[in-house]
């Protein structure tokens, strides 16, 4: 029998949603319902991974019951259909034909591996220069909205949807529900992230560095403070980070001192 890890009682094989939860409990609507959870954003349409359906057995549904599931709890947010679950089955791989039935209904399929570490994990990292602190200010928000539309426009060039995160966020950091932290050259922001928490898991979110400061360690060492300072406040609490499977930004949360123990699998479609 499969022996599964588990972190302060949780299942290795469910941290991925586990970790994506923290954020939307916190920032956004989260919805039990038979067979998983629905994740709604009203105010927030164009962020799809803010309005989604996650499946606990997807292999156990037809793509017809999906798509009217999804239909009756999200028409009304979001014209794409939007599903994921977490891959302890391994269902996203080729040879499996729970992917291909997606795709071949015309789903893009994505893939993201999660990352978990403790403040001991963590390999420390210093950049001369550049000093760490939390997001307060008006200005620091104003900053850190800036670097986030900066680094978003390399992707999809929407920024309504970044805006509406990044106030969702503020909310919920002024609540108590996490923090926003940014490393600074001078008073110029260069890099950013949040963290939010649900008891003694906190999940990383928006990690994002200005693209003329790429390439000389400055996340690792955002990631660094932001492990000590959050955990000096909190009891004994595990990091969570979901990024690209197999992408760079994978390689830089390992060389920080995260392993991966898990992914998330979603498929995404545009509505007739």
């Amino acid at each position: 029998m499969k022996q599964t890890q588990t972190f302060h009682g949780i299942d290795a094989d469910d941290l991925p949603m586990f970790g994506q939860l923290i954020v939307h409990r916190v920032c956004r609507h989260v919805e039990e319902i038979d067979g998983g959870c629905i994740v709604s954003d009203p105010m927030n349409s164009e962020f799809y991974w803010g309005n989604f359906f996650h499946l606990d057995h997807p292999e156990n549904w037809s793509l017809e019951h999906l798509e009217s599931v999804h239909k009756k709890h999200l028409f009304y947010i979001n014209k794409r259909f939007v599903f994921s679950y977490n891959d302890n089955l391994e269902l996203h791989r080729t040879s499996n034909g729970l992917r291909k039935k997606f795709e071949a209904a015309g789903y893009h399929f994505e893939a993201h591996a999660c990352l978990i570490a403790k403040v001991e994990n963590i390999i420390p990292h210093q950049c001369r220069f550049i000093t760490f602190r939390q997001i307060e200010t008006e200005e620091d928000w104003k900053q850190a909205l800036g670097n986030q539309l900066l680094c978003r426009k390399m992707y999809d060039g929407k920024n309504e949807y970044v805006i509406k995160r990044i106030q969702a966020a503020r909310r919920a950091t002024e609540a108590g529900n996490g923090q926003w932290m940014g490393a600074f050259d001078g008073k110029k922001l260069v890099c950013d992230l949040g963290v939010f928490w649900d008891g003694q898991f906190c999940r990383f979110q928006a990690i994002g560095t200005h693209p003329e400061y790429r390439g000389q360690g400055i996340v690792r060492s955002l990631l660094t403070e932001t492990v000590k300072e959050v955990s000096a406040k909190r009891s004994d609490p595990y990091f969570i980070i979901l990024t690209g499977l197999g992408a760079g930004p994978q390689r830089v949360y390992e060389k920080c001192g995260f392993v991966a123990v898990g992914t998330h699998i979603g498929f995404v479609k545009k509505w007739e």
